[in-house]
C-alpha cells in the first residue's frame, strides 16, 4: 500500500524545538487550543483596559500607559509573562523554553497589531466615554485578530505529537499519537526479527525491504519537513 505525504510545511518561530506532548488524540489537542483562544482573549483585553484606562501624562514629555497607547507605542509586558501560563496549559507543562519563546513573539505580534492600527487612528478624537469605548473596542479587536493570524504557531506543537497519513486513493487521513506511531513501527520491527516472532513468514523479510519500508513510512507522514526558522 503506498502513502503521500501531506502536502504542508510548517513555519517555526524558533530554533527551539516543540515539545512532544502525550495528547490522548487531535481532538484534545483543538480543545485545549480553543481554550487558550478565549483565554489569551481575555488576557488582551484585560491589559489594554488597565493600560489604557489611566489618566493622560501631565506634560508633554510625561507619558503614561494611555500616552503610550494613544502614540502607537504600546507596550504590554504581563502578555509575555502570562501568556507563557496559557501556552503551557496547552502543552501540559512541558517545553518551558519554547513556551518562553513562542509567548515573547506571540505578544509581539499582538502589540504591533495594536501599535499600527493606534497610529492610523492618531487623529480620532478621545477623552469622551463614547470615542474612548469605541477607540477601546477597535484596538482589542485588532489586537485579538493578530492573535489569529498568529495562532499557526500551535502547528509546532501538532506536527511534533502527532503523525498524519494519507491514502493516495481515497484520501482518507489516518492521524496518530508519536507514542502510538513509535509502538506500531517497533511492533513491526519485533515482529520480523526471529528471537522476537514466532510467524516464520515475517522472518523472510529482507533487512534492506524492511529498510525501505520504513523510509516509506517516513516520508509518508506529516514530520517530513525540516522547519523554516523566522528569527
Amino acid at each position: 500500500m503506498k502513502f503521500d505525504h501531506i502536502n504542508c510545511r510548517p513555519v517555526y518561530i524558533s530554533q527551539r524545538k516543540a515539545p512532544i506532548v502525550a495528547f490522548s488524540d487531535k481532538y484534545e489537542f483543538q480543545t485545549l487550543q480553543s481554550e487558550f483562544v478565549s483565554n489569551y482573549s481575555k488576557l488582551i483585553s484585560e491589559v489594554f483596559h488597565r493600560a489604557f484606562n489611566v489618566p493622560q501624562g501631565t506634560h508633554v514629555l510625561t507619558w503614561t500607559d494611555r500616552d503610550m497607547i494613544l502614540y502607537g507605542m504600546a507596550d504590554f509586558p504581563d502578555l509575555r509573562v502570562r501568556g507563557v501560563d496559557l501556552i503551557m496549559a496547552v502543552t501540559k507543562g512541558r517545553g518551558l523554553a519554547w513556551c518562553i519563546s513562542v509567548s515573547s513573539w506571540l505578544a509581539d505580534m499582538v502589540t504591533a497589531g495594536c501599535r499600527g492600527h493606534a497610529r492610523a487612528l492618531r487623529d480620532w478624537p478621545v477623552n469622551t466615554p463614547s470615542s474612548d469605548d469605541i477607540y477601546s473596542r477597535t484596538l482589542i479587536q485588532e489586537m485579538v485578530s493578530s492573535m489569529y493570524d498568529n495562532i499557526e504557531v500551535f502547528d509546532q506543537i501538532y506536527h511534533s505529537s502527532f503523525v498524519d497519513l494519507m491514502h493516495p486513493d481515497t484520501g482518507t487521513i489516518s492521524t496518530y499519537t508519536i507514542e502510538s506511531w513509535m509502538e506500531h513501527i517497533l511492533a513491526f520491527c519485533m515482529i520480523t526479527h526471529h528471537r522476537l516472532s514466532s510467524n516464520p513468514h515475517c522472518h523472510r523479510i529482507d533487512s534492506h525491504i524492511i529498510l525501505l519500508i520504513l523510509e516509506w513510512a517516513q516520508l509518508g507522514n506529516n514530520r517530513k519537513y525540516r522547519p523554516s526558522c523566522i528569527f
